[in-house]
């Protein structure tokens, strides 16, 4: 006999439910730690979506074909310049 793991599932979920069944007991929905479980998922859920965007926003700088063809040595006036400070 094959056993899904839902059925599991559901035979824990009765097992722990009947501890909560005496009257003023709250279920385990309502416990403060299940609580502030869910609020610290909801928060990271936050905090991934927002590090999700701000990556999509992020682009490689490009070089354009411009931007390669431009003469890198320094001009005269640079390099003038550049010795007036040097002394």
């Amino acid at each position: 006999m094959s056993v899904r793991s839902d059925d599991n599932d559901d035979d824990l979920k009765l097992l722990f439910d009947t501890s909560y069944d005496a009257t003023g007991s709250p279920s385990p929905e309502q416990e403060p730690a299940i609580t502030n479980l869910k609020t610290l998922q909801a928060d990271f859920e936050s905090v991934l979506t927002d590090i999700q965007s701000l990556a999509n926003d992020i682009t490689a700088p490009v070089i354009n074909a411009k931007a390669r063809t431009m003469n890198t040595k320094a001009s005269q006036a640079c390099l003038a310049d550049n010795n007036t400070h040097q002394s």
